[in-house]
């Protein structure tokens, strides 16, 4: 899809915004987390962001999401970006390294395409910050079978940087997992990202 985008402030190198994520299909398009990957969210983030170098991810000491239809476990060197305006813990949220990688989370109601929500991203970040990116298939992430891409380029064309993106349907609900890291810090956040890939389960919704 093509999805139209609101007037933002101009992206840099490094740094760590929303992310622009749309899906289709029935519910027609419902973007979160911002204006798109690696933009500014605000001038105090982006002065901070300079000095905010990686640290390895503290995956002996981890922290618990435990949500109605899904649970995962993170870094404890880790948060949930819980001040970006569009978060929802059933259904939009960041969780952030102590740097400028993170990995995403949206959860669709109802059975919507993989691939739909998986292009939707990665149309999006392809034109707006890895233009030249190149683009490998993704058909499994965790546990699940979907669709999606890994991204290798240069974040706007000037710093080596990775995107993964994966969509897939379970119990009712389309999710899909954005993962950005840049490359100079890939071996400090691996280990980080895989917790969350390996832990991440989708359960049966409780009830009252």
């Amino acid at each position: 899809m093509t999805p139209m985008i609101p007037p933002q402030a101009p992206p840099r190198a490094r740094s760590r915004g929303g992310l622009l994520f749309a899906l289709g299909v029935g519910v027609g398009l419902a973007i979160g987390f911002g204006l798109g990957v690696l933009s500014v969210k605000k001038a105090r983030d982006a002065f901070a962001s300079v000095f905010n170098d990686e640290k390895s991810a503290d995956v002996v000491h981890t922290t618990a999401i435990d949500r109605p239809g899904f649970q995962l476990k993170y870094p404890g060197n880790w948060k949930v970006d819980t001040a970006n305006a569009s978060y929802e813990p059933d259904h939009h949220f960041t969780i952030d390294s102590p740097g400028l990688s993170f990995v995403m989370f949206s959860v669709a109601d109802g059975d919507l395409a993989p691939k739909v929500a998986a292009d939707a991203v990665v149309t999006a970040m392809i034109a707006k910050v890895m233009q030249n990116a190149t683009r490998t298939p993704l058909t499994h992430w965790g546990a699940f079978d979907g669709e999606g891409a890994v991204l290798d380029g240069k974040n706007i064309g000037i710093t080596p940087a990775r995107v993964r993106v994966f969509a897939f349907r379970a119990s009712g609900h389309t999710f899909t997992v954005t993962e950005s890291t840049f490359d100079e810090d890939r071996a400090m956040v691996a280990p980080g990202l895989a917790l969350v890939e390996g832990s991440f389960q989708v359960t049966a919704p409780r009830t009252p």
